[in-house]
């Protein structure tokens, strides 16, 4: 009989070792993974603040291809041969 407690006893307390573990581990992978996201939303902001804005309409977009093709705005292009 004794041995019975004896060992229930030691599965008791193995049983609240690997809960105080396990506990431990949900909250570090729970830092962890606060610290990721954090980190990532960071760095893509910062990433998205230094680019420069480029909003190019139709009208600008023709304007530039005119402009390295040496053609007058608005002028179409001639057909290729």
């Amino acid at each position: 009989m004794s041995q019975e407690g004896n060992v229930s006893e030691q599965l008791s307390a193995l049983s609240k070792k690997i809960e105080d573990q396990s506990r431990f581990t949900r909250v570090l992978v729970l830092l962890c993974t606060s610290a990721i996201a954090a980190i990532m939303f960071y760095l893509t902001t910062e990433v998205v603040s230094s680019l420069p804005m480029m909003q190019l309409s139709v009208d600008q977009l023709q304007a530039i291809y005119a402009k390295k093709s040496g053609q007058a705005v608005g002028v179409p292009a001639p057909p290729a041969k």
